[in-house]
């Protein structure tokens, strides 16, 4: 039964997170660049806190289920690591970005791999 919860608090948070990424394609729709950057800073740090939240959980779910790492496991850590460094280089190249149309296709360029990212592993099952 705990088991059961657990895999449902981790489908959760997997979802959770996946809104919080389509949230992520609203922030660059206002025209004042500066406004943009801060709304980014607070979303990075927010994102990553839910990115470090789904992985913990999962590595807990993981421990008391007592599997052995297989391929769907090595995916879901991978694509963890992999989530991790993207949104730090979104973040970076965001922040030196001046021109608001560059931001918005970087925006848009990593929240497609994210998408893409989250939905294979949540798909898999």
């Amino acid at each position: 039964m705990l088991l059961n919860e657990m895999i449902l608090y981790h489908e959760l948070l997997i979802a959770l997170l996946s809104i919080g990424v389509i949230i992520g394609l609203l922030i660059p729709n206002i025209d004042d660049i500066k406004k943009v950057k801060h709304r980014f800073r607070v979303y990075t740090f927010t994102l990553h806190t839910l990115i470090a939240t789904t992985g913990f959980s999962g590595l807990v779910l993981f421990i008391f289920a007592k599997k052995s790492i297989d391929p769907n496991i090595l995916i879901m850590i991978i694509s963890y690591i992999v989530l991790t460094i993207l949104e730090i280089k979104k973040y970076f190249s965001i922040l030196n970005s001046n021109n608001l149309k560059d931001i918005r296709v970087i925006n848009l360029k990593y929240i497609t791999i994210y998408i893409f990212m989250i939905l294979v592993n949540f798909w898999r099952y």
